[in-house]
């Protein structure tokens, strides 16, 4: 009799059916037996269970025979939860706007994984720089954007969407009936905000799991709290930024006036510099010249001021 490998990581993917879904499965693998075999990957020998969990489970419950397998060509475990994705798009148990963004970012997960371990060219997470001839960066996540463009969704949405799958997982390790609820919320009943269940991971992790056990209401509660912390961190982030921007222009403007005075009383300073000769006392200097008509000489204070040319032999009246 085969024996098939349920690992938790690829069943979490596999969204579960509703309770009247399940009794009509049940129904009538009781009545026909299991009619379509399960999907596996052979992982180097063990039968992983990709498709089928609802069906096997059915056959073990009621003592019937274990249904046989088909496998499929799979190498990783990103491959895998990729695999389980694409084959859940358009069943009648995806019904659900949550559970659409949840399988959008568990793939996009998944084959990010997959494009960083092969440096794939289209990638620059990768740290690739290889690309294909003539070939545009059409994007800052090419991951994301080449599912998105599948999808008919930004990149944007796809990289938000695996956020909030992050946060179902984060829900679903401590209460799975609570992730279910979350994925198919029921019609009228209070629900979480997709933001609301992006920020769940961000719930410091000691208080986690009393959050998630306390339900919805204290889950909404513990969101709003990290939000204020974040809030007011963003406050003194801009606040901290545009006292910097405004020292820093105060020390240039200071820079400034400080050179318009060490010019003004005969500093060299460049690059607005001028070759001067004083006819009173007959001696050269250098000074940075904004008003000619207001320099003296540094050395007698006089105010016959010429200009000197490159051979000291020709003089203008400045």
């Amino acid at each position: 009799m085969k024996q098939y490998i349920i690992d938790p990581r690829l069943e979490a993917v596999c969204l579960p059916l509703a309770k009247e879904e399940y009794n009509m499965l049940e129904s009538q693998i009781k009545r026909d037996g299991c009619l379509d075999p399960v999907k596996v990957w052979d992982r180097d020998g063990e039968l992983v269970l990709l498709d089928g969990h609802n069906r096997l489970k059915i056959c073990k419950d009621n003592q019937l025979p274990v249904p046989e397998s088909t496998t499929i060509e799979i190498d990783s475990i990103d491959e895998a939860v990729i695999w389980i994705c694409d084959n859940q798009k358009g069943r009648r148990n995806v019904a659900t706007d949550e559970q659409r963004k949840y399988l959008s970012g568990k793939r996009y997960e998944a084959q990010r994984n997959i494009d960083k371990f092969k440096g794939n060219q289209y990638t620059k997470e990768s740290g690739a720089v290889e690309k294909l001839p003539n070939q545009k960066d059409t994007s800052q996540h090419p991951t994301a954007h080449r599912q998105g463009m599948d999808e008919g969704i930004s990149d944007f949405t796809v990289r938000q969407n695996a956020k909030f799958a992050s946060g179902v997982d984060v829900v679903r390790e401590i209460s799975p009936e609570l992730a279910d609820k979350i994925l198919k919320p029921e019609v009228g009943a209070l629900k979480l905000t997709k933001q609301d269940v992006m920020t769940i991971p961000k719930i410091p992790v000691d208080k986690q799991k009393e959050v998630v056990l306390g339900g919805i209401d204290s889950i909404k509660s513990a969101v709003k709290e990290v939000s204020n912390v974040q809030k007011a961190a963003e406050e003194q982030r801009v606040f901290a930024e545009f006292n910097k921007g405004v020292a820093e222009k105060t020390a240039i403007a200071h820079a400034k006036i400080d050179r318009i005075y060490k010019a003004a009383n005969g500093g060299c300073l460049m690059p607005n510099v001028s070759e001067l000769f004083c006819d009173d006392c007959q001696w050269g200097f250098d000074a940075y010249l904004p008003a000619p008509h207001e320099i003296s000489c540094p050395y007698c204070k006089g105010d016959k001021i010429t200009k000197r040319d490159d051979e000291w032999n020709s003089r203008e009246v400045v």
